[in-house]
């Protein structure tokens, strides 16, 4: 009787216990998953948009757009989050950012440069 009642307890350990990881650690950085869209003013180029997408994989990819022109896509690079910063990885550099989400709005900060805005699309 005894043993019996260990083996339901070490079987519903081995239920629960994976269950709990995911659900507790699993989802860290799910609010940025999807397509965020800023505008840019280049003394260049002129107005761009821009539209950063992260992927649960861990990618990121970047459209870009000026004008009228058709808006393409390449693959940045990865991304990752310890609490609220998301560290952005390209071509073997590291950009760390504070990041919140309020609704369909998103804010990047870098103590370095000004705070970049994005909308949900």
């Amino acid at each position: 009787m005894k043993r019996n009642r260990l083996r339901l307890l070490a079987f519903c350990m081995l239920l629960i216990l994976p269950l709990c990881m995911l659900s507790c650690g699993g989802n860290e950085g799910k609010e940025l998953l999807g397509r965020w869209e800023t505008q840019i003013e280049d003394e260049e180029l002129g107005k761009l948009s821009m539209v950063y997408h992260f992927t649960e994989d861990g990618e990121i990819f970047i459209e870009q757009k000026q004008g009228d022109a058709i808006p393409f896509s390449i693959p940045f690079g990865t991304w990752r989050v310890e609490g609220d910063r998301v560290t952005i990885e390209s071509d073997g550099k590291e950009e760390t950012f504070t990041f919140s989400v309020q609704g369909s709005k998103l804010t990047l900060s870098d103590p370095d440069e000004e705070s970049m805005f994005f909308h949900r699309i």
